[in-house]
C-alpha cells in the first residue's frame, strides 16, 4: 500500500519471477522515471508491522530493487 492505494496483494506473483509483486514494480517504475533526471540514488522507507514475515519483505524490496531503487529502510511498527 502507497498513499492510500493498494498496489497488490501479497499472494500476487509473477510467474515467471515468484519474487516479484507487478503491483509494487510497476508503482516504482513510475516512481522512478519521476526521478530519472537526478544523479543521486533516492531512499525508499517500507513501513511494516513487526508481524509481517521477512519473505514478503525480501519480495517488496525486490520488486523495488528491479525498478532501479537500491537504497532501504525499514520502519518496524508495533502496536502496544
Amino acid at each position: 500500500m502507497t498513499e492510500g492505494k493498494v498496489l497488490s496483494s501479497l499472494s500476487a506473483a509473477d510467474k515467471s519471477d515468484p519474487l516479484l509483486i507487478p503491483g509494487v514494480y510497476k508503482w516504482m517504475l513510475l516512481q522512478h522515471s519521476r526521478f530519472s533526471d537526478t544523479s543521486r540514488q533516492h531512499e525508499v522507507l517500507i513501513q511494516a508491522d513487526r508481524e509481517i514475515e521477512y519473505s514478503n519483505l525480501k519480495r517488496v524490496m525486490y520488486s523495488c530493487n528491479k525498478a532501479g531503487f537500491m537504497d532501504f529502510t525499514i520502519l518496524a511498527i508495533q502496536k502496544e
